[in-house]
């Protein structure tokens, strides 16, 4: 899991996956091996948006569920807010 700004995406990525898909949020990397093999899937993220609302997070399970607990970051006027979530339940492929 990491968490990755429009403006610091490569050129590369965003031909790979087209200018209009490339959002801010927080994404993932799966492997069967945890020393190597991992790939970017063209849709990776667990939460992004291109208003960069949320950024970074933590997931936490309860109940066999998976949460994510993230930074609210901008609203989509642009204005900082800078708090944390409640708990955003999310699906994990």
């Amino acid at each position: 899991m990491f968490s990755s700004a429009i403006e610091t995406m490569a050129k590369k990525r965003i031909d790979e996956i087209g200018k209009n898909n490339v959002k801010t949020g927080i994404f993932h990397l799966f492997s069967k091996n945890p020393l190597f093999g991992y790939g970017l899937p063209n849709n990776c993220s667990l939460i992004a948006d291109k208003n960069g609302s949320l950024y970074s997070g933590k997931i936490v399970i309860k109940n066999a569920k998976y949460y994510m607990l993230t930074f609210h970051n901008y609203d989509k006027n642009g204005n900082f807010l800078g708090f944390i979530s409640d708990p955003i339940p999310i699906q994990i492929p």
